[in-house]
């Protein structure tokens, strides 16, 4: 998949209204593969194999699945510089972020990372040690419990 942008969908193909315009760019351009819908399991293994993913979403999302989907498989991601994302993505260290909007700074941005093997084989097992010690079952687990010890304290702190 080298050098090629795979693109895939895995959810109701009526929440894709661009669907016929990545199908067109990727029959005009050898580049792109379109994959189709795929299973979540199928696009995480997609994920795992890719150098990196890129999450180009301006909206302010208040989380990012797909970032910790990738994180899961080790594979950095190149985010734009929202502030959600950036309290997700370590720039530097599990990806790298770029100024939304602006094509040209993502295309330089790719292209930082696509020189430096050795960096992003680095921010591969970054990414993996992000997943594990923030977004595993275990972990929201416990961050779970910690909220819900936060509110009885709180509770039982309040005069009667």
């Amino acid at each position: 998949m080298a050098g090629r942008a795979v693109i895939s969908l895995f959810e109701d193909h009526r929440r894709w209204p661009l669907e016929s315009v990545v199908r067109q760019a990727a029959q005009a351009d050898p580049r792109i593969e379109y994959l189709g819908r795929k299973s979540l399991t199928e696009v995480c293994d997609y994920l795992g194999k890719a150098a990196f993913l890129i999450f180009p979403s301006q909206w302010y999302e208040p989380f990012g699945r797909t970032i910790v989907e990738a994180y899961s498989k080790g594979t950095p991601v190149i985010a734009a510089l929202t502030p959600p994302m950036k309290a997700m993505v370590d720039d530097g260290v599990t990806g790298l972020l770029y100024n939304p909007s602006d094509s040209k700074d993502l295309a330089a941005t790719v292209s930082i990372l696509m020189a430096d093997k050795e960096r992003l084989n680095l921010m591969r097992v970054q990414a993996r040690a992000k997943y594990l010690a923030a977004y595993t079952e275990d972990q929201n687990y416990r961050q779970l419990m910690d909220i819900f010890q936060q509110c009885i304290h709180t509770y039982h702190a309040q005069p009667a």
